[in-house]
């Protein structure tokens, strides 16, 4: 069950040559950041001339299973692909598209009234390292901003077994904020399951700090 709930990595990018409209921002200094993007009519982030993140179309979730099937180091239990792919139609899902095509997509549980939950979150590899990882989280987070959510969850392989992979996506999340808050046997002991929080008021912490 290690591969059920997995996080990728990315790394940090860049909105050009658009000019966000005024909305409600939260405390924090890196909170809507990007630009809502007029081709998407204010649903989603131009993150380039070639690539936007928006809400998943009816449809689009075949395409989100094949994102999960492209990682078979983090989805290689076929029922928790089933299981997500299913929940991408029945949760709130976000999409990163590139020209045309879903190559990435995040999915989000609002697990109490203060409090939401990243369910499930993919990039097909090629797309790794190139911002999108972060451009999803942070689309997530101006969402949440709009809402009574003060807390973001996400579980994944805790570092008790060590897993190459794992540490790359436990990185990622620090780099975004969130904070380990439990190791546990949610996953059964072979398996430990790592939860990760983050506080939306609180301000992302600077490469100098880590």
């Amino acid at each position: 069950m290690s591969q059920r709930r997995a996080g990728l990595l990315s790394t940090s990018w860049r909105q050009k040559s658009v000019t966000p409209p005024p909305w409600p921002r939260r405390r924090c200094s890196h909170c809507h950041r990007a630009a809502r993007c007029a081709l998407t009519g204010g649903t989603g982030y131009l993150l380039s001339s070639w690539m936007i993140v928006r809400r998943m179309q009816k449809g689009e979730a075949e395409a989100c299973e094949q994102v999960m099937r492209s990682l078979p180091k983090l989805f290689g239990i076929e029922e928790a692909i089933v299981e997500y792919a299913q929940a991408c139609e029945t949760m709130e899902t976000y999409v990163g598209v590139e020209s045309g095509r879903v190559v990435g997509f995040v999915t989000l549980n609002q697990r109490s009234p203060v409090a939401a939950e990243i369910h499930c979150m993919a990039l097909r590899p090629e797309f790794h390292g190139k911002g999108l990882g972060r451009a999803l989280v942070d689309h997530v987070e101006g969402l949440l901003a709009s809402r009574p959510i003060e807390f973001l969850q996400v579980k994944t392989l805790g570092p008790a077994r060590p897993n190459a992979e794992y540490e790359r996506t436990r990185g990622f999340y620090e780099h975004m904020g969130f904070r380990p808050l439990e190791e546990n046997d949610l996953w059964g002991k072979d398996n430990p399951c790592l939860m990760m929080v983050k506080h939306l008021t609180c301000p992302r912490p600077s490469r100098a700090g880590q």
